[in-house]
């Protein structure tokens, strides 16, 4: 898991130098910190029926490079990265191999790691409207706690995708507003679950989700000030395929059922630059 979170961030970072370069610093760019508390929704579903819900509000810290404060036209770009955990409520049940299942309510521990590079253009001045595309990658943990009757198990994701989405900005001197919007869609996915005899490699299935982010900032560019992020974020998965695998050595087929996760969240900013 380790290992994987290292990689990104190289990657990560190679995308940065390699799509802005040496000439990126400039008069509109900026540097903040960030963090917050997220309420956080895990669901699956088989055939349209609910099979569990994991609910709860996490923690999220971050930081981000971007370019947004530019009030006359031109290119965009913004480098992100954010750390989320937290402990949620499960609400759910618990299946024998024959299929029988009873009510079960425990805890799940999350601890994830998400970065993502975007780029694009902003037309207009201090009024103006964004075009805004790019890629990211989503690491987490998801640790369903046994029960007394029931066992738990660990689940490791990771997730690339790609995002598209467009908005408005109000930016100038003393202070700036952004509302993007758009979509998003996991081009790779990867789920290791270790609830099977040696563990099981899954591919949950991909579709199309939703994002959105207001931000407001308070205070002069290039200099020290705050600022307020209000987002929405989410991931569609439908059922992966089936994959052989034994349960205390009897032959069973495992999958990751129809997935959906929703987060709406809330950050405080403290720009450095």
């Amino acid at each position: 898991m380790h290992k994987q979170i290292k990689q990104w961030l190289v990657i990560f970072g190679g995308f940065g130098a390699v799509i802005f370069g040496a000439n990126a610093i400039a008069r509109d760019d900026q540097f903040a910190v960030q963090g917050g508390f997220e309420r956080f929704r895990w669901q699956e579903f088989d055939n349209g029926a609910r099979l569990l819900e994991e609910s709860g509000t996490l923690l999220a810290i971050g930081a981000t490079w971007n370019n947004f404060r530019r009030s006359d036209p031109g290119t965009l770009y913004n480098l992100n990265g954010r750390r989320y955990l937290g402990q949620v409520n499960y609400d759910g049940q618990a299946c024998t191999l024959s299929g029988s299942c009873v009510p079960s309510k425990t805890r799940t521990n999350y601890d994830g790691l998400q970065g993502e590079g975007l780029a694009g253009y902003h037309f207009g001045d201090q009024f103006g409207f964004d075009l805004l595309a790019g890629v990211g990658g989503d690491i987490w943990l998801r640790e369903i706690k046994d029960t007394a009757t029931a066992s738990g198990g660990i689940e490791n994701y990771l997730i690339l995708y790609t995002k598209l989405g467009a908005g408005l900005s109000i930016n100038n001197e003393q202070s700036a507003y952004r509302f993007h919007l758009g979509i998003k869609y996991p081009f790779f996915t990867y789920e290791h679950a270790d609830g099977v005899d040696g563990g099981v490699d899954l591919s949950p299935g991909k579709r199309m989700s939703g994002f959105a982010k207001f931000d407001a900032e308070f205070g002069a560019k290039n200099q020290t000030h705050f600022g307020l992020t209000i987002y929405y974020d989410s991931y569609r998965f439908s059922t992966s395929p089936r994959e052989p695998a034994t349960i205390g050595g009897i032959p069973a087929l495992v999958w990751q059922p129809e997935s959906h996760m929703d987060i709406i969240g809330v950050q405080l900013a403290y720009y450095v630059f």
